[in-house]
């Protein structure tokens, strides 16, 4: 769960949406809903009685699919490669 700081102009909600979209692309409709119903309630401190139980009932799954979301992350070069990969490749070309 992440709950992203208040910012002006509810920026955070815009992040956390971004995030989310990301984060739930590999998964099935229903699971997706199901995760983002509950981070979305979580960061507005309301709904969660009623998304709980949406997620709870996936969990396993959303577990499993959060697991290969982060093998994902890990087979990925590290920013600082990437940075210079970037400026390799692109800015100097």
């Amino acid at each position: 769960m992440w709950q992203p700081y208040p910012q002006e102009g509810d920026a955070h909600r815009v992040k956390l949406g971004a995030f989310l979209a990301r984060y739930t692309a590999g998964m099935d409709r229903a699971h997706a809903s199901a995760v983002t119903g509950l981070w979305e309630a979580w960061n507005r401190g309301e709904g969660l009685a009623t998304a709980w139980p949406a997620y709870d009932a996936r969990r396993e799954i959303i577990a499993y699919a959060t697991r290969q979301w982060c093998h994902g992350l890990c087979t990925r070069a590290d920013l600082a490669t990437a940075l210079v990969d970037f400026a390799d490749n692109v800015l100097v070309g």
